[in-house]
C-alpha cells in the first residue's frame, strides 16, 4: 500500500478573536398566565383577574414581565364599548 503524503505547514491555525465571537442577546424569562396572575398584586398592582383577562384578550398564554405590564396598561386604558 502506498501512503499519501500530506503537505504540512507551520502556519498557526486561525483563532477567532473575542471581538468576532457572537454573544447571544440577553433574553428575558417568559412566564405563564398563572405565574403572572400570582404576582399580580405585588408586581402589577392589580387583581389577578385583570392579568388573566388582559392576557386572554391579547391572545397570550405566556409573556415577559415587561410585555405583560404593557398589555395590562393597554387593557386598563381601553375604552368601554
Amino acid at each position: 500500500m502506498e501512503k499519501k503524503k500530506t503537505k504540512q505547514t507551520n502556519a498557526p491555525e486561525p483563532v477567532s478573536s473575542p471581538a468576532t465571537v457572537a454573544v447571544p442577546a440577553k433574553t428575558e424569562n417568559e412566564y405563564t398566565v398563572s405565574d403572572l396572575a400570582g404576582a399580580a398584586r405585588t408586581r402589577f398592582e392589580v387583581p389577578p383577574e385583570v392579568v388573566q383577562a388582559a392576557l386572554k384578550e391579547a391572545g397570550k398564554t405566556s409573556a415577559t414581565q415587561e410585555d405583560a405590564e404593557e398589555i395590562i396598561k393597554q387593557f386598563l386604558n381601553r375604552g368601554v364599548k
